[in-house]
């Protein structure tokens, strides 16, 4: 990746490349006690199974620091290999590798729409996770204005955010917010009626 980066900065000097590692395929194939099993996964399962081939036991929040990922977004993640009989949650947050299938356990490879699926619901977590710097302005934005609709709320968006430069940045993302705000209806934080967001007042 290094001499590609180099390389393409001879052609465009004022231009960088960003990898996007959240995206991909990876195909992996486990070797347990008494199977091997071959997976298609997004990146970050690959990670999370690599290092239970370190140690077979790990805390959820030790992982998490391990991955720099929230833990709330690494325990969805663990369901997927708890889903298919590799890893178990034995007690509250911890995490054990099972070298020995459980008779229930589903094994097997996994089809490339299930893969598809995780690589869509990884990017928009990651989209989501990348849209909370910006909770904090949104919610004191629609107390203080009132309701907006998205277009407009994009708008003041992209006038205070960092330039389109930046990996935070939202240029070109109004579909991202738009998940994003649907997100926070959905977690009772906003309502949306009439085309209209605004901070839902609880009773």
């Amino acid at each position: 990746m290094a001499k590609y980066n180099e390389g393409f900065q001879v052609f465009k000097p004022r231009r960088k490349l960003q990898w996007l590692k959240s995206l991909g395929k990876v195909q992996i194939e486990l070797e347990l006690q008494d199977r091997t099993v071959e997976f298609e996964v997004a990146p970050i399962y690959a990670t999370i199974i690599q290092y239970f081939q370190q140690q077979d036991k790990w805390n959820l929040n030790d992982l998490a620091a391990k991955i720099k990922i929230e833990p709330s977004m690494l325990k969805s993640k663990m369901s997927f290999w708890s889903d298919r009989g590799i890893l178990k949650e034995s007690s509250n947050d911890e995490w054990i590798l099972l070298e020995t299938a459980e008779d229930n356990s589903n094994k097997g490879f996994v089809t490339n729409e299930e893969s598809d699926n995780n690589i869509i619901q990884s990017l928009a977590e990651q989209k989501a996770e990348e849209f909370k710097m910006y909770w904090v302005y949104i919610e004191n934005m629609l107390k203080n204005l009132g309701g907006m609709t998205l277009e407009k709320i994009y708008g003041i968006l992209c006038s205070v955010a960092e330039p389109s430069s930046s990996s935070n940045s939202i240029d070109n993302n109004l579909e991202d917010l738009k998940m994003f705000l649907n997100q926070m209806v959905e977690e009772d934080k906003l309502e949306f009626q009439g085309g209209i967001y605004k901070v839902k007042i609880n009773d």
